[in-house]
């Protein structure tokens, strides 16, 4: 095998994680007029996301596919990892 310049993309792993307690995150966004969702709250006022701030992703979906503000409050009880397996 030599190398030509190529390098093989190594093999990714979705997992998804649920929050294994009825607790909600602390997370909340809404929906404003602007098309664009806000943080409005956070767990802790020393959380580096504070109320105001845009969305840009919640756990690799992007904004436009968030489809509504309750929809896009549940992807912050789930965990979205694209992981490389250990063995790979």
């Amino acid at each position: 095998f030599r190398d030509i310049g190529i390098q093989a993309a190594r093999m990714t792993e979705r997992v998804e994680i649920k929050r294994a307690t009825k607790k909600k995150s602390g997370y909340e966004v809404e929906k404003r007029d602007d098309g664009f969702y806000y943080i409005t709250a956070v767990p802790s006022k020393k959380s580096s996301i504070q109320p105001g701030d845009r969305i840009l992703e919640i756990n690799g979906v992007k904004y436009t596919d968030f489809k509504t503000a309750s929809k896009a409050n549940d992807l912050f009880d789930t965990m979205v990892l694209d992981v490389i397996p250990d063995d790979e």
